[in-house]
């Protein structure tokens, strides 16, 4: 499946955050968080895409 670069990128700035977001939650659930994603896989990547794309992933600018 190809995902949209832009709708992923919406309200994080840069790809750069956006990739350590992703990472960050990939690793979240690949030790056994649980997604609210829909998908026809369970591998952890297009789960985290998929969770970005649905809005069930938010960042927000850390002051420090």
């Amino acid at each position: 499946m190809l995902y949209d670069i832009e709708r992923l990128l919406d309200g994080v700035g840069n790809r750069f955050k956006l990739v350590n977001i992703l990472a960050e939650r990939a690793r979240e659930l690949g030790r056994g968080a649980v997604s609210g994603a829909e998908s026809e896989t369970k591998k952890v990547i297009p789960l985290t895409l998929q969770e970005k794309l649905d809005g069930r992933i938010q960042y927000k600018e850390s002051d420090a």
